[in-house]
């Protein structure tokens, strides 16, 4: 499965009202779609993906995880860093 799967896998586990036809590029944190809760909970998620600690301070929210597709190039961007 890859990343992109696994993200919109973990997204749709939370039951969340996503638009009919939402896909990859959708906004997520922009749109609201992601609540606060949701947003805390992708970054435990990421953490498990990358192996460490994401300090969400160092970098903007809503641009790089508005998006599954941005979710998962954040994801392999920083993978073993």
């Amino acid at each position: 499965m890859s990343t992109r799967d696994d993200v919109i896998a973990l997204i749709e586990s939370w039951n969340l009202t996503l638009p009919r036809n939402w896909d990859r590029d959708t906004s997520l944190v922009r749109s609201g779609i992601i609540d606060s809760l949701a947003l805390y909970q992708l970054i435990l998620w990421i953490e498990e993906r990358v192996g460490k600690p994401v300090d969400p301070t160092k970098f903007d929210l809503a641009d790089e995880l508005d998006t599954v597709t941005s979710i998962a190039n954040f994801v392999e961007k920083n993978r073993g860093r």
